[in-house]
Parts: C-alpha cells; structure tokens; sequence
C-alpha cells in the first residue's frame, strides 16, 4: 500500500485541524458555564445517588466461592469452564432465585439480574466468586447461599441431559452400524451363494492348483496321442505296403492254419494211444488231409502260391497292433475330453470366485471398519455413563456465605457515578454547544479565525472612538506592518465585508497612511451603483474609473453581475492603477451579497482577498461561504477583526511588542 497522502486524505486532516482550532476557542468562550454546570450536577448527582443508594437493593454484599472439578475420560472430555460461566450467569437462573426464596422483597425480585452477578476467577480459572447484593445482611447471605445450590442443581440437570443427548446420539449411531453390519452380512450371504463354497479364497486356490496340474496332465496326454498318432500312421503305411491278397484272406489263412496245428495235435495223440492203422487215426488223417486240400485250394484261390508264414505273422501282428494303438488313442481322447470339460467347469468356477472374493474382502473390510466403531462407541458410552454418574461432584460450592460487607452510602463507587453522570451530562452539552456554535454562532476573535490555515490573519481593530488618535494609528500600523510582511499577492486586494463586519470610517485613511510609512503606496477603489452616484468636481476620470488623489469610484450599473464592457473596462482601469500604486483595495461599501456572480467576478480579478470580519457579530456560516468561494477561485485571503474588545486588541498588541 502506498504511504503517500493523497488530496482528499490532505484536505480532510485540514478541515479536522480547523475544526479542533475553533472547537478550542469556542470551549475556551463558554468554559467557565461549563466548569459551573459540572459543579452543580456532580453536587445534584452524588445527592442523588447517595440518597438512593442508602435504601436500595446493594447497601449489602455477601460472596461465596463455587470450584469446579469436571471429570472427564479418554474418550469423553470434561466441559469447558468458561462454558460453564456463560450457562451460570443466565438470567433465567437468577430469576429462579425468587421463586424458591418466598421472604424476598417484591423490590429485590425485579432487580435479581443486577443484585446476582457470577464471575471467573483468572487464576485459577476453576474457582468462580458469587456475589449478591440486598437491602439486608441476612437476605444478601440467603441469597448468595441459595444462589449457589440453584446453580448447582442446574449444572447437574444440564450436565446430564447434555451427557444424555450424547448418549442417545451415540446409541442411535451404533444400531446404525449395527443395521449396515445386517446388510453386510446378506451381501456376503448372496455373494457366498454365488460363489457356492464356504471359503471362496482357500477354493480358489484349490482350483487354480487344480487347473494347473490338469493342464499339465492334458499337455501330457496330448503328447501320447501324438505319438499314438505317429504310431497308428506308421502301422497304417506298414500294412499298406503288405500284399493285398493276404492282408484279405490272413485271418482264414491263420483260422485254417491253426485248425490244422489243432487236428496235428489230436492226431499226435491218438497216434500215441492207438496205431497207425487204427479207424480213428485212419479217420484223423483223412480229415486232416481234406483240411490240407481245402487250405491249398483257399491260396490257390487268392493266388499264393508261395506261402511265407512270417508274412502272414507280421500282417497279423500289425492288425493287432493297429487295433491296439487305435483303442489307445480313443481311451487318451476320451480322457483328453474330460480333462478339458473339467478344466472349463474349473475356470468358469474361479472367475465366479474372482468377481466375488472382492466382494467379500470389501466387505470384511468394512465390517472391521464398523466393528472398531461400535468398540469405540461402546467405550464413549460407558464414559457417558460414568460421567453422567459422577455429575454431581464436578460443581461445589466451598464454603458457605457466613457474612455481608456494607458498602455505605458514601462510597468511591457512587461518588463516582455521581461524578461520571455529572462528566456524561457535561459532554454532552460541550458537544452541542460546539456543535450549535460552529453551524451557528459568530465568529469570535483572531484565534478562531487564525484557526483557519487558508487565511493570514493581520490583526484586530477595536470598536470605534474607543482608543485615542495615536493608539489607533499604532494598531493601524501594526496590521499594515502585517500587510507588508505576508508572502502572498497583494497588487489588486478585494477587501470583503463580511456581515456584521462594522465599517471603519478612518480605516482607509489611517491604512493609507500607515502603509505609506511602511514604503508602500496604496489605493482605494469602492466598487459604487451608478444610479445615483455623483462624482467630486476636481475628479479625474480613466477608462471608467472616477479617481481623486489615492481615492477612486467604479460605477457599475448592477450589483449581481459585471456586465462584459465592465469587466474590460475595470481591467484596464486596474492596469493603469498598478503602474503607479503598489496596493489597490477594491471596497464593496454595501458588503456580501448572496446570488449573482459580483462578487466572484471581483475575486478573480484581484490577486487576495482581505476580509473584515465582525467580532461576536459575523456568522460562521457568512464566513465559510466566502472562503468557499475565494478557494474555488484560488485567491488566498487575509483577515482582519473588527470591533473586537479593548482588552482582546491590548492583548496582541502586547504579543506584538514582546
């Protein structure tokens, strides 16, 4: 922030500087009725007051001390005591007093609010004092001592229902966290039941491991097909390449081969029990030759006609084993199946388990959440209800009142009352009697007028006839001394008679003189109408001005405005009065007048104002409409009293010469 002042802030302290100034002289004009008026209202007041005070309801005073030792737990803190002083200090409470004590004066009991007062020690903040005041000692001990059980009584009601709010409040927040637990556990009951197992995380496991070893077992598996496969299609082209002929007829050629191994055997047999020529293994060795022709007519037929049994071996060997291999690959297919349905049912099985064990984590979270509530819940409450208990002994009252203390109607206190009423009052009426005479008194002497920091005062001049030739030409010379001395222009002057300002019939000619004595040439215009102005005979006209000697008069035809052609012709008539005069005092004879711009057009064609102002007879208010005005002109002014007392013009006179 800037700290430079600006215009505004510069001429509001002016105006307040001003005011101060003539606020001080008018306290010093009416000072002596206003040290008379504080007297007697101070006498009227402390009679008064001492008169009433000797009956009323504080003659009496008896105190009584209240410590307060509030309980409180780790969970629950204790009540604040300056909390406590705003709830014992209620009027409803000293109100209360005149219905339990039924002796009370009816006087006492519309003033129990102003004769019961509870205050807090500062150290130690725990100790509160209780004071009451009565028109008697017994009733100012009656009173602070019931005084004292009410507000007992009170802190323990509103302890309790304060700890008993907040009990319920607590009980009504944990069935709240009972019933989001009841919620809780349906969420997991239908997330369970979505998952259908009792612990979904130990199952999910499970089943990953489950579904990892049966993709294993299904890897291991396919690898045995493929190889079944290698090998069924190796077999495959082995017997492709065998004879087409006995890959057809191989197995009658193996039944007919083994019929005839089996006909051998017999025939071994019987040859061992009977003979050669024995019917039955005459018999034997027929069949066995017709089953020999019928198995060389069967590879004749399919057109071998030279059998290699070990052909026929391995061809048979390779069908078994095709058909092996074959039965192997649907055993290993079947089971590949399986694995693979198994290992769907398990996947679909753990992303169920996926999408729920979130659930119930959250929801066990949440349930540990809401379980370490309800502990702490159930911690404040059974503080709650130890403090509720125990309310009783936090506020008692240490000792009770014995005693009453008379104050006497002759105190310091009411003296001073009496004395600041008196004060009140007294300001009071300074304030309006400031106020009343800055709007609208008068002016009174230089000081107030020096009070004014846009106006050099030159001095003050006495009523008329009052003091000798010679001292009138002293005081004359003072203020042309005055004149001189001032650093601002002073070629043109417009001396402004302000209302009430007496005109000076030697003033003209006794400053004329005193300035020629002080070096300085000096001119007199006044400002005439010009009907009915007759000018001297031996008077020399200029442009418009009729000047005699240091003497002139400038008519013009209105006194509200200076028509154009005058305003010419008064500047021309100035120029010429400046080339040979080193002052020229342009006087208004008839004064101020209010409307119009004559007086505005004058002013901005001077260089100052000087202003003749009326002691004790001049309006404020005149006063600041014509510094209004010369300020909105940028013209500085000079002041000058007139008709001030005797004593007022000795005074600077003496100031002058010391």
């Amino acid at each position: 922030m800037s700290e430079e002042i600006t215009d505004y802030e510069r001429e509001q302290m002016r105006k307040f500087a001003t005011f101060k100034g003539i606020a001080l002289v008018i306290l010093l004009k009416w000072l002596w009725l206003l040290v008379i008026v504080f007297i007697v209202l101070s006498v009227v007041f402390s009679i008064h007051v001492i008169s009433h005070f000797a009956n009323s309801t504080t003659r009496y005073s008896a105190s009584t001390k209240l410590m307060f030792t509030p309980r409180s737990t780790k969970n629950v803190q204790a009540m604040n005591d300056k909390h406590l002083n705003g709830i014992l200090d209620r009027g409803s409470l000293k109100r209360r007093l005149g219905f339990t004590m039924d002796d009370l004066p009816e006087k006492e009991r519309t003033s129990l609010i102003s004769d019961l007062t509870v205050k807090q020690e500062r150290k130690p903040s725990n100790f509160f004092t209780l004071t009451a005041y009565s028109s008697s000692q017994k009733g100012a001990i009656e009173k602070v001592n019931t005084y004292a059980e009410i507000l007992i009584e009170e802190y323990k009601t509103f302890r309790s229902n304060d700890l008993k709010q907040w009990n319920e409040t607590l009980e009504l927040r944990k069935q709240n966290l009972l019933e989001q637990i009841a919620v809780l556990d349906a969420e997991e009951a239908v997330a369970k039941g979505k998952a259908g197992v009792v612990s979904p995380v130990e199952t999910l496991t499970l089943l990953n491991s489950l579904i990892s070893d049966q993709r294993h077992n299904y890897s291991t598996l396919s690898v045995q097909i493929a190889k079944e496969e290698v090998k069924k299609k190796r077999l495959e082209a082995t017997i492709g390449q065998m004879d087409n002929s006995i890959l057809k007829c191989a197995p009658l050629i193996r039944k007919k081969m083994e019929e005839i191994s089996a006909m051998d055997a017999e025939l071994v047999k019987l040859k061992d029990m009977y003979t050669d020529i024995n019917p039955k293994v005459q018999g034997k060795i027929d069949d066995r030759k017709a089953l020999e022709k019928e198995y060389l007519a069967l590879l004749k037929a399919n057109g071998i006609d030279n059998l290699d049994i070990s052909a026929v071996e391995k061809v048979e060997h390779s069908i078994v084993e095709l058909s092996e291999v074959t039965q192997r690959m649907e055993v290993l297919s079947e089971s590949l199946s399986t694995i693979e349905n198994e290992i769907k049912i398990n996947e679909e099985k753990c992303e169920v388990l996926t999408r729920v064990i979130p659930q119930l984590q959250r929801i066990n979270v949440k349930r540990e959440e809401i379980d370490k509530a309800i502990h702490d819940l159930n911690e404040n409450i059974s503080d709650i209800e130890y403090l509720e208990m125990t309310a009783t002994s936090d506020l008692h009252q240490i000792e009770m009142a014995s005693g009453a203390r008379d104050k006497g109607p002759v105190n310091v206190k009411n003296l001073g009352i009496a004395i600041g009423g008196a004060l009140i009052c007294t300001l009071s009426l300074t304030f309006w009697i400031i106020l009343l005479e800055y709007f609208f008194g008068k002016v009174r002497n230089t000081r107030e007028l020096a009070a004014y920091d846009d106006i050099l005062v030159l001095g003050s001049l006495p009523k008329p006839d009052i003091l000798s030739d010679e001292h009138e030409k002293e005081v004359l010379d003072v203020v042309a001394l005055n004149f001189c001395n001032a650093e601002l222009p002073k070629g043109a002057v417009l001396v402004c008679r302000l209302p009430g300002a007496r005109y000076l019939r030697k003033f003209s000619k006794e400053l004329d003189w005193s300035l020629s004595m002080a070096g300085q040439r000096a001119f007199l215009m006044e400002i005439v109408p010009s009907i009915g102005f007759t000018p001297p005979d031996d008077a020399e006209n200029l442009v418009n001005l009729v000047r005699k000697d240091t003497h002139g008069w400038f008519p013009t035809a209105s006194h509200y405005a200076l028509a154009p052609t005058e305003i010419q012709m008064f500047k021309a008539d100035l120029a010429m009065l400046r080339e040979e005069f080193d002052n020229v005092f342009i006087m208004l004879p008839d004064g101020i007048r209010h409307g119009g711009n004559f007086f505005q057009q004058l002013l901005e064609l001077s260089e100052s104002a000087l202003l003749l102002v009326g002691a004790n007879a001049t309006p404020r208010s005149e006063l600041k409409y014509v510094r209004k005005l010369a300020i909105n002109a940028n013209k500085q002014m000079m002041g000058l009293i007139s008709g001030s007392p005797i004593k007022e013009v000795r005074r600077e006179m003496e100031l002058e010469n010391v």
